[in-house]
């Protein structure tokens, strides 16, 4: 059964009318954190860090990263890191290791499963994130709320009506 989803990513989904008035309710009572970007945390690799400065602007503008979703978004651009630097490995030792000089006995590089681990942690961060074309897919991000009107403009606006 996959996890469940953030009410934020449900919100961007579009209509909610299968929902009864108690879940729609519930949903209303959730907190939401303040719209601060997270700062990047310190134990990603350069790969990581690089995927964490191209990715935090496109989260900021759908609307479904805050500064407390910094460590799962820390988590998939670690995981992406690992997965590049698995995936040097494999392309430098192939996938198919000898165990050692004197055995002629064959294995699976370890980096192999490395970088498989990294994939899976790669959909799954990413999953709560709204990052893959699946996720995307079912985002459907609102329009911005009009901007509140002070009250100068909201004179200017009755008496341009008539």
């Amino acid at each position: 059964m996959p996890p469940r989803k953030p009410n934020s990513l449900r919100v961007l989904e579009g209509p909610t009318s299968h929902l009864t008035k108690a879940q729609l309710a519930k949903r209303d009572r959730e907190p939401k954190p303040r719209p601060i970007l997270p700062s990047m945390p310190s134990y990603l690799n350069n790969e990581g860090r690089t995927l964490w400065e191209s990715l935090l602007p496109e989260l900021d503008y759908m609307n479904t990263v805050a500064a407390v979703d910094g460590h799962v978004l820390g988590l998939y651009c670690f995981a992406y890191g690992t997965f590049i630097e698995a995936e040097r490995e494999i392309r430098e030792q192939g996938a198919v290791v000898t165990v050692s000089k004197e055995s002629t006995y064959r294995m699976p590089n370890p980096w192999v499963a490395i970088r498989n681990r990294a994939v899976d942690d790669m959909r799954r961060w990413g999953a709560e994130l709204g990052v893959g074309a699946v996720s995307r897919s079912r985002i459907d991000v609102p329009k911005p709320a009009p901007a509140k009107l002070t009250k100068l403009q909201e004179i200017q606006a009755i008496t341009r009506r008539r």
